[in-house]
């Protein structure tokens, strides 16, 4: 039977406290899934139908936000999950965050894929799938928007900035998930049968104690990066028209050159 694991992050959504480190202060009322982190639930499931593999979900951080990601994780078809909450994981960067992973995926798998999503909408960082194969020796495609299992390979379709490349590698391997994943259905509202089933699901609960992680390599101990400050990014836009190509043309190199309009527009 096929096992996937699939890495979920319950992310800053709303209203967020910002804390005088600079980080998110995190709690069920304030947090969501990570889009990508859905799609990449949907696909495992696609690839392991239930009763025909399993999928297991892995999320990292406080308890309140992470119980709430789980069970609704059970709820849209995992069949088992690991809650990792430990306070000495506070402030990890996201090379200590795989690390944690890292281990727990060694520990509780073993595994013929993983999945995540290739970006979470609070950091933007999409350094995870990355990291996460480093540390495990695997081979590792983010920005996936399509894949095919073999008995001992996946085929993989990626989305780059230039282009749409397909390719092979060995399993076991880490896929980052993008939200333009083909083929996946709709997300609807979970069946009863599938609400009953998740009842029966209990996330198993994780922490430094099960996965022995030397205190130095996790939580801010363990980050080389971390956040100096938070700012809101301020959204605008802004309409110009000019009347003449060569208007267009003087505006951009303006522009370019950051010495601001020069004039030709109505």
């Amino acid at each position: 039977m096929r096992r996937i694991a699939v890495c979920m992050k319950s992310v800053a959504a709303g209203n967020a406290e910002v804390q005088a480190d600079g980080g998110l202060r995190r709690t069920a009322e304030t947090s969501a899934m990570n889009p990508a982190d859905l799609c990449a639930l949907e696909a495992a499931r696609l690839l392991a139908p239930i009763g025909e593999g399993e999928v297991c979900v892995f999320s990292m951080g406080p308890a309140g936000p992470v119980q709430n990601l789980l069970q609704e994780a059970a709820r849209l078809g995992a069949d088992c999950l690991y809650q990792i909450s430990d306070g000495r994981y506070a402030g990890s960067d996201t090379l200590a965050t795989a690390r944690v992973l890292q281990r727990a995926l060694e520990v509780y798998g073993p595994f013929d894929l993983v999945l995540c999503g290739e970006r979470a909408v609070d950091g933007e960082t999409g350094q995870v799938p990355g990291m996460l194969s480093a540390l495990l020796g695997w081979p590792c495609v983010n920005g996936v928007v399509a894949v095919r299992l073999g008995d001992r390979e996946a085929v993989c379709s990626s989305l780059t900035e230039t282009a749409r490349e397909t390719l092979r590698m060995p399993l076991p391997a880490v896929l980052g998930i993008s939200c333009g994943m083909e083929g996946l259905p709709p997300v609807a509202v979970p069946s009863l049968q599938m609400l009953r089933r998740a009842q029966s699901i209990r996330p198993q609960l994780v922490s430094n104690d099960d996965l022995q992680l030397p205190p130095d390599r996790v939580g801010r101990a363990g980050s080389p990066t971390s956040v100096i400050r938070t700012t809101a990014a301020a959204w605008g836009r802004a309409c110009l028209r000019l009347t003449t190509p060569e208007a267009g043309v003087a505006e951009t190199m303006a522009s370019l050159n950051g010495i601001g309009p020069t004039g030709g527009a109505e």
